[in-house]
């Protein structure tokens, strides 16, 4: 969307190289497609313990000695 005080004369072509380059940087970043099988398949409890764990193991991480 062009602003009133960015919009040139050409505005109607400017608008069409902007969604371009949108378009442009949309395809290169999208996921490409992956089959089922290369799809690791998680658990809901699974997906929620290993945040915790994660955290858990984080608990007294600077008040080790080997740390400091």
């Amino acid at each position: 969307m062009l602003k009133d005080f960015e919009s040139p004369a050409n505005w109607q072509s400017l608008s069409a190289t902007r969604a371009g380059y949108g378009q442009d940087y949309y395809n290169h970043f999208k996921v490409k497609d992956v089959k089922e099988s290369e799809v690791t398949k998680v658990t809901k409890t699974e997906a929620i313990n290993k945040p915790i764990d994660i955290a858990k193991a984080e608990i007294g991480y600077l008040e080790k000695a080997s740390n400091s």
